[in-house]
């Protein structure tokens, strides 16, 4: 119970830490056509480990312009257990979801509000990882009571802890959920590499798990990018917030872009399944060369603007728009001869910068940039080519 206490007391003052700001999710259609869906499908409430109401959880998402949700709560935690309605003796671990789905479909209908997709998931919480199912059908049924609040669940990395996982995971994967490994530096990983163990990668080999988180909260793993590539994973990026949703100025929620061929919750999931995700942390894609830049094409447009004569030359303006609510840090290629900007610069979220070249650039070649705020296909950075418009 004193593990439990300060889980919590951890949880709540490292929510105090962040100011609030308003930060709005919002990215055009790729040039495919598909929907460009910022979703979370790493958070906690009440119902194991977190500090909130599963009701606070859909308002947070509705003011972010998140698109879905997954409360992912801990099978085998429930911190105020005391306090919720229970099955013979046990929490219902659907009880979540069905207060947040009933929520998100009441403001639809008194408000007009946009609808946030509340999607069934739990956290399978194990001492050799944490696993998220998402698409679940009954979280009941993953859950080993035997193990309810036993804080060795936490740590343990026996034989029969494996079992109770597998299974747990199995019986997810039956119900037609995807699986995905959480924060895989820790519990009981050593902080020095986060390559998958052998109890890791016979999951992986069983179709167990078809997901990574490569970012989790104000982290970054890069060497789950690497597995993520290696073993053919949808790449995850989830917030794993357990106390109300405040950020630092500046700053926003670590989510998945899922590119999705429509709004639905079917689209949706067969795009995570098909690895058309990339993480968003700290105004960073990281992801498959491929969505990464079709989000890049889609929130970018380059227009040729009318030449002038200045400092005794030519010269050839082009106009570089951001229509995304995040940032594009470009790095232009040497060939188009910048002249009154360094060969980097920022394009602000939801705005323009012109950019002055020497010489006339060739619309036939396009506007050739590296966009540093990327990491594609392990650790490179994306390259994108866009069209004059």
């Amino acid at each position: 119970m004193k593990l439990l206490r300060s889980v919590l007391c951890a949880v709540v003052l490292a929510g105090a830490a962040h100011p609030a700001v308003a930060e709005t999710f919002s990215f055009p259609d790729t040039p495919d056509g598909r929907k460009v869906l910022a979703v979370d499908f790493h958070i906690h409430t009440v119902f194991s480990d977190g500090t909130v109401w599963p009701n606070i959880r859909v308002t947070e998402a509705m003011s972010e312009g998140l698109s879905a949700i997954s409360l992912t709560e801990h099978i085998e935690l429930t911190v105020q257990k005391k306090y919720l309605a229970k099955i013979d003796g046990l929490v219902d671990k659907n009880q979540a979801h069905a207060i947040a789905r009933d929520y998100s479909e009441s403001r639809v209908l008194r408000d007009g509000q946009e609808r946030v997709n509340v999607i069934r998931g739990a956290e399978i919480t194990r001492g050799f990882g944490h696993f998220n199912c998402i698409y679940t059908t009954d979280n009941n049924r993953l859950h080993v009571p035997q193990r309810e609040d036993d804080p060795a669940v936490l740590t343990d990395t026996d034989a029969a802890s494996y079992v109770e996982t597998v299974n747990s995971l199995a019986e997810a994967n039956r119900q037609g959920a995807f699986c995905f490994w959480n924060h895989p530096y820790a519990p009981g990983q050593n902080a020095g590499s986060m390559a998958p163990r052998k109890i890791h990668r016979e999951m992986l080999d069983k179709k167990l798990i078809g997901g990574i988180e490569v970012a989790n909260g104000g982290g970054i793993f890069y060497d789950a990018i690497d597995t993520a590539m290696k073993y053919d994973l949808a790449i995850i990026g989830g917030s794993d917030i357990h106390g109300p949703a405040r950020w630092r100025e500046g700053s926003h929620r670590t989510v998945t872009l899922v590119l999705a061929q429509d709004l639905g919750d079917t689209a949706m999931k067969e795009a995570v399944e098909a690895r058309q995700t990339v993480a968003l942390y700290s105004n960073t894609l990281i992801g498959r060369s491929g969505p990464v830049t079709r989000i890049i094409e889609g929130a970018l447009t380059v227009s040729l603007m009318p030449p002038s004569r200045g400092w005794h030359v030519m010269q050839y303006p082009v106009k570089i728009e951001n229509g995304s609510s995040m940032p594009f840090t470009l790095e232009i290629d040497p060939r188009l001869t910048p002249f009154n900007q360094p060969d980097i610069i920022t394009v602000d979220a939801n705005s323009a910068k012109t950019v002055v070249m020497f010489r006339q650039p060739d619309e036939a070649l396009g506007f050739k940039a590296r966009v540093l705020n990327t990491h594609v296909d392990g650790r490179h950075r994306a390259q994108v080519t866009l069209p004059f418009e």
